[in-house]
């Protein structure tokens, strides 16, 4: 072949590359992305970021990944070919940054393959500055002078923390989000919004687990004590140790992927608060957990409208959501590693129902478990009032002060029931349900 016609051949190979390229890019799927409060951001409060992805050519399984300074949420997500799909997903940060990223990564290969990216800005508002939020029944519905931000009805945050930078919502109709919201910020300015205590060690979860591990480190020297006195030869004993630390290893092994002993243990120490006007209860609770063997896993929120927080004071938190949208903790680790982990949603119903009396309050049990320990607590005073049976039902005096006052009665610790992949979950631990009375709160 001559050179001018490998010449030839060249460019023609260039032109075709060069012809695929935006054949490529024009079947790639569409992606866009608003967040903030009309783009409007508090520092330390949640963001609602909203993704849209339309998908033209085929069917697309992956993950989109929001940044926002130091934080990161992930939400598995399919979407078939030529339909369009609309997430709500939500972080916060201290480390406010005028831009949000968001990816949209497929499936295959290592760490999988970027389709598309989008960037959208959001301006952070002073604390002392406040952030009035206008919901507009329809787009083209004129903004009031007095709101900071207006929101067409097709871009109303699906949940309570999608306000939670607001300090006011205006709104001519209800809506669970926003009666949710409500609700919740006049329990924190009330003071009844607490701050979730430290659940108990977890040291007797798996007695039979610490138990045999136990046994088996007294063994060791044991042995050795009973080789020297019996004058065994140095072959003999070291073929009894192998024996030992293989028999203990695989059984360590068996207990943590089969049995009683392979289930995921958790101890819960949280409150329930029983949201007034929002037919809604709202849940904070700390978790210790231990994990069975040397393993992946996948705990699943009980709840939707939720998020869990491994991180403490730091603001990158597992922000993790599935295909359905329920929120995902994740990890790798070794037989009986713990972890610490805080969680907090909102889920549909209430606990009891309320009716005024000329005393003070009626209340009565809608759940078909006992309300135990019940207290009624008022500023810093409490009186014992008993147990509350399924379906049973108690008057209740109130005091005539201004202040705010509750029932508070413990419930069953495996009311919100985890999910692990492939694996149960034993919970158990304390969790205390609050239900707003009268006072500034009502």
């Amino acid at each position: 072949m001559t050179r001018r016609a490998l010449l030839v051949l060249s460019a023609l190979a260039m032109m075709a590359a060069l012809d695929a390229r935006p054949a490529r890019a024009q079947r790639g799927d569409v992606l866009a992305a608003d967040a903030g409060l009309e783009g409007l951001v508090k520092a330390g409060r949640w963001m609602p970021v909203r993704v849209t992805v339309q998908n033209p050519a085929s069917d697309l399984t992956g993950e989109l990944i929001v940044d926002w300074g130091e934080a990161r949420a992930r939400r598995r997500i399919t979407v078939q070919r030529g339909t369009r799909r609309r997430v709500e997903m939500y972080l916060r940060t201290t480390d406010v940054r005028d831009l949000v990223r968001v990816q949209l990564v497929a499936d295959g290969g290592a760490g999988g393959r970027v389709v598309q990216r989008a960037e959208t800005t959001v301006k952070a508002v002073p604390f002392d500055e406040r952030l009035v939020v206008c919901l507009a029944t329809n787009a083209s519905a004129a903004a009031n002078s007095a709101c900071s931000a207006t929101l067409p009805k097709d871009r109303w945050p699906s949940s309570w923390r999608g306000y939670d930078a607001a300090d006011e919502v205006m709104a001519a109709e209800s809506h669970a989000a926003i009666d949710a919201w409500r609700a919740i910020r006049a329990l924190d300015e009330s003071g009844m919004l607490t701050s979730v205590g430290q659940p108990d060690a977890l040291d007797a979860v798996r007695p039979r687990i610490h138990g045999g591990f136990a046994i088996y480190l007294l063994t060791l020297p044991a042995l050795f004590v009973a080789a020297r006195r019996l004058a065994w030869p140095t072959s003999r004993l070291y073929a009894s140790v192998s024996l030992l630390i293989g028999f203990a290893t695989t059984a360590a092994l068996a207990v943590g992927h089969g049995g009683p002993g392979s289930a995921v243990a958790m101890r819960h120490a949280g409150t329930v608060y029983q949201l007034t006007g929002a037919q809604r209860s709202y849940v904070t609770l700390r978790s210790a957990i231990e994990f069975p063997a040397d393993d992946s896993f996948e705990l699943r929120s009980p709840l939707v409208d939720a998020a869990f927080d491994s991180s403490g004071a730091s603001s990158r938190g597992p922000w993790r959501q599935d295909e359905a949208g329920y929120p995902m903790a994740s990890g790798r680790f070794a037989l009986g590693a713990r972890r610490t982990l805080t969680f907090e949603g909102v889920g549909d119903g209430t606990f009891v129902e309320l009716s005024d009396v000329r005393s003070g309050m009626h209340v009565a049990n809608k759940r078909s478990f006992a309300l135990t320990d019940c207290r009624v607590v008022a500023g810093f005073s409490e009186r014992a009032v008993g147990t509350l049976a399924p379906g049973a039902a108690m008057d209740i005096d109130l005091p005539e002060e201004s202040e705010p006052v509750s029932l508070t009665c413990s419930v069953p610790p495996t009311l919100f029931d985890f999910v692990a992949a492939e694996r149960r979950v034993v919970a158990d631990g304390r969790l205390r349900l609050v239900v707003p009375l009268r006072g500034r709160s009502s």
